[in-house]
Parts: structure tokens; C-alpha cells; sequence
């Protein structure tokens, strides 16, 4: 029980911090390609800039991003001080207007704690991207 109880607890903050990546590109200048949009999401969630992230989100979700999705709170959740995040485009699988575009999230510096619980320290989460008004978004 509390194996998964921490696992839990680093999924959910992994999740958040997450999120940053997946609404990073929403709207903002446009992206000619989903590999720019891809570049464009990871620049955006390495540089942690909530704001910056904010300003990117396509309108309909710009009340999502809040501060339970930054990386400081992640690190007061899990009670890792020193984790680190990172985020690295990985590729994009495109069908006409939609693309799936896939990530590599990394996480360093993390507890002991939480390793034995079985947390893992990277994943590749996958983002539903579309070209819209001739550039690619996720929204």
C-alpha cells in the first residue's frame, strides 16, 4: 500500500509537471511543422516558465495552467527539494492536419524514497497536436 501510495504521489507530480509540456506550444506564433511544435513544447517546459507557458495556451484552456502544475510545487509534493526535470521532443507521427507528437521526460535527483517505491525516473508521454489556421497546436 504505500509503494503504490509513493508512486502515486511522483505519477501525480510527474503528471503536473507534465502538463506544462503538453500545453507549452497552444497557440502563440504558430509552428510551421509538428517537429517545431515538438522543439517548441520541450524549449518551453525545460525553461519552466508558467507564464511563458500560460501566454502559449490556446484560449480555451489558459485557465488550466496553474501553479499546482510547476515544478517547484512538484518538488514540495514529493518532498524533493532537489529533483530536476527535463524534457527532450522525441518525434511526430503525422497524418494530414493531426499529429501525435511523443516526449522524453526525465527526472534527476530524485529521493531514494521514492526509487524504492518503484518510481520511475523518465517516461515518454504522448500529445495530440493539429494544424490549425495553417499551424500546429495543441489544444
Amino acid at each position: 500500500m504505500y509503494r503504490n501510495s509513493v508512486v502515486s504521489r511522483v505519477i501525480g507530480a510527474m503528471a503536473g509537471v507534465a502538463a506544462i509540456a503538453s500545453v507549452a506550444a497552444c497557440g502563440g506564433s504558430g509552428h510551421d511543422s509538428p517537429e517545431d511544435l515538438g522543439n517548441a513544447i520541450a524549449t518551453a517546459a525545460n525553461d519552466q516558465d508558467l507564464a511563458g507557458i500560460k501566454e502559449l495556451t490556446c484560449e480555451k484552456n489558459k485557465d488550466s495552467i496553474t501553479e499546482e502544475f510547476d515544478v517547484e510545487t512538484a518538488r514540495e509534493k514529493l518532498n524533493a527539494p532537489d529533483l530536476e526535470f527535463s524534457a527532450e521532443f522525441v518525434s511526430a507521427e503525422t497524418d494530414g492536419d493531426k499529429s501525435t507528437l511523443t516526449f522524453k521526460l526525465a527526472l534527476e535527483n530524485m529521493p531514494q524514497e521514492l526509487k524504492d517505491a518503484g518510481a520511475p525516473d523518465s517516461f515518454e508521454p504522448t500529445e495530440d497536436a493539429i494544424k490549425e489556421d495553417g499551424n500546429w497546436v495543441m489544444c
